[in-house]
């Protein structure tokens, strides 16, 4: 883990302004459509259920773009790609699979958290890798992305929560700084965050050819092969 932040971190650094530019454009736009929102409530108070409507349709359409955006960004940044501010936006153009994919993930959490808190928990860290997947595989279905994640995951999900854990100091120092170390501590989130979902594709690679070949050596494939591994056929 370690190893993970200390080559995340690199990354930031040699992307420093784009890293910044892309925290600002995910941490202050919902801000400022919320207070754009609240004049509106006040000037056009009779439309107030309408507009409602359309600000709760808007965050989710936005967060569901941004979230696809920032794991193009990340796997791009991370993998020495050139990396700029149109590939955050690459995640619009896949926008109507990301709507339905954060549709199902939430739907599935929301199922699953039914039952207890710590099931919710799981099936948070049993989908989160579902739009790294899509975003190297847009053509992909989300429910693969979905089905493809909970494979990877399998076994691994205490390592995600400890990872998340590991990063609690760095969001309450974005919180008691009203969100001013946010602008650092996004980035470097999301760069371990994608070279943590290699590591896992990685694995799960290793894995599954091991299952097909039923060999004990399944690592015939060099590390960049395995890096640039796609899902079109794993559905």
């Amino acid at each position: 883990m370690i190893r993970i932040k200390n080559t995340a971190k690199e990354v930031v650094r040699n992307n420093f302004r784009l890293c910044l530019g892309i925290a600002a454009i995910v941490m202050y736009t919902f801000p400022l459509i919320t207070y754009s929102v609240n004049n509106l409530f006040y000037l056009f108070r009779r439309q107030a259920d309408i507009i409602n409507y359309i600000y709760w349709i808007t965050l989710f359409v936005l967060s569901s773009g941004f979230t696809l955006g920032l794991a193009y960004t990340f796997i791009s940044m991370t993998g020495r790609k050139e990396t700029d501010i149109e590939t955050f936006f690459l995640g619009f153009e896949n926008i109507f699979r990301a709507i339905l994919l954060n549709i199902l993930v939430s739907l599935f959490v929301f199922l699953w958290s039914l039952l207890l808190v710590i099931p919710g928990i799981i099936a948070l860290y049993r989908y989160k890798m579902a739009f790294y997947i899509l975003s190297e595989s847009p053509e992909l279905s989300p429910i693969d992305a979905i089905r493809i994640s909970k494979r990877m995951t399998e076994g691994k999900k205490m390592d995600l929560f400890l990872f998340d854990l590991s990063f609690i100091g760095w969001f309450l120092l974005s919180a008691l700084t009203a969100g001013l170390a946010g602008l650092y501590v996004m980035p470097y989130y999301y760069s371990a965050s994608a070279i943590l979902y290699k590591e896992l594709k990685m694995d799960y690679v290793d894995r599954r050819s091991q299952a097909e070949t039923h060999s004990e050596n399944p690592n015939y494939r060099s590390e960049k092969e395995r890096e640039n591994h796609t899902w079109e056929h794993h559905q």
